[in-house]
């Protein structure tokens, strides 16, 4: 509908000429919101499957791109790699869709602008001043508008602020395998579906984090005595002939997880545990198993310290899968199928006081 036509006719009625034209405005701009609701759709499908699997980390960084994109923030690019595939994809879209639809919206104002002067020159000449002056007034309000304001911002900063010192205040929160994992997961969703204000607050997850703490009972099996500690976690070696698979089971019968080496200082540990003997490889806590090339520890969180052999990982074994990390005697780590290895490594976080 061209500005300003009502039933196949000119009208000097500002009142319609403004309906039509803001329609017309809205309708330009549709293919960004468009973009914006599906990102949004996709990123709400990703946090909910997170949910579904207990998976905390996931659940997070879904709604902090969530909060970017809604608060109309930049997007930083997230650890979570099927997040940052969804931002990747938007972002590589946005750029185009807002220059088409910042020239659609610019037409429609030309257009709607040139209608305004023309209306003014037979307001103006037919003697009716009042309704001229009113044209006027709406055309140099048009040429002077500036960009439309930015939707509320988040306050992302102070929520990311309190989701680190959640982590750092309750460290179990990091164990995949809590109770208190697990209820927090749970805890989040229910808010998602019944309090959703609640979110609002840039606190919310601090203080989730410490009523869930406080009221789930500690968890796990009994740390064993000759455990060394290093940084409040504890790590014991078994020479036991198992697969990767077993591995973890059996460290999970324990109470804890199959060791995640976060660091030089846990690697060197870790590997002074060992006993010397052969070098067929000690199960580790990460796979690629969900995606070939992603490595990523028991807890989901992503591998930043590495300290790969010479041309590992190399995913050459059977059926070219090598889906498993191992250690060398040596210290150095390999890739391997499911396969019976020396021995593994298993940690244990201690439930806070």
């Amino acid at each position: 509908m061209a500005s300003g036509i009502i039933h196949g006719e000119e009208t000097e009625d500002l009142q319609k000429w403004e309906v039509t034209h803001s329609a017309e405005v809205t309708a330009a701009r549709k293919p960004v919101a468009d973009l914006v609701e599906s990102c949004a759709s996709h990123l709400e499908k990703y946090r909910d499957a997170a949910q579904q699997e207990g998976d905390l980390e996931g659940v997070l960084a879904a709604r902090t791109a969530l909060d970017q994109l809604r608060g109309n923030e930049t997007m930083t690019p997230s650890e979570d790699p099927e997040v940052a595939r969804i931002q990747k994809i938007y972002t590589s879209t946005l750029e185009k869709v807002v220059a088409e639809t910042d020239a659609a919206v610019a037409k429609v104002n030309a257009a709607y602008a040139e209608r305004l002067r023309a209306l003014v020159v037979r307001l103006t000449k037919a003697g009716e001043i009042e309704k001229a002056s009113a044209a006027k007034e709406r055309l140099d309000a048009l040429e002077t508008e500036p960009p439309a304001e930015a939707a509320p911002t988040s306050d992302l900063e102070a929520i990311t602020t309190w989701r680190k010192r959640a982590f750092e205040d309750f460290p179990i929160l990091l164990n995949r395998n809590s109770a208190e994992h697990r209820t927090m997961a749970a805890r989040i969703k229910e808010l998602e579906s019944n309090s959703p204000e609640v979110l609002e607050n840039p606190k919310w997850f601090y203080d989730l984090a410490k009523q869930v703490c406080s009221e789930t009972p500690a968890s796990g099996g009994q740390i064993p005595e000759d455990a060394k500690s290093l940084n409040g976690v504890f790590y014991r070696a078994y020479r036991e002939k198992c697969k990767w698979t077993e591995a973890k089971e059996k460290c999970e019968k324990l109470g804890g997880r199959l060791a995640i080496i976060r660091s030089a200082e846990i690697q060197a540990l870790i590997n002074s545990l060992r006993q010397p003997g052969n070098n067929d490889g000690w199960w580790l806590g990460a796979t690629d198993e969900r995606r070939e090339g992603r490595w990523v520890w028991l807890d989901r969180t992503r591998m930043r310290y590495e300290n790969w052999d010479k041309d590992e990982p190399g995913n050459l074994g059977p059926d070219g899968e090598e889906d498993y990390l191992t250690m060398h005697l040596g210290g150095k780590w390999n890739d391997c199928a499911n396969i019976v290895a020396d021995g593994y490594v298993c940690e244990w976080t201690p439930p806070e006081d």
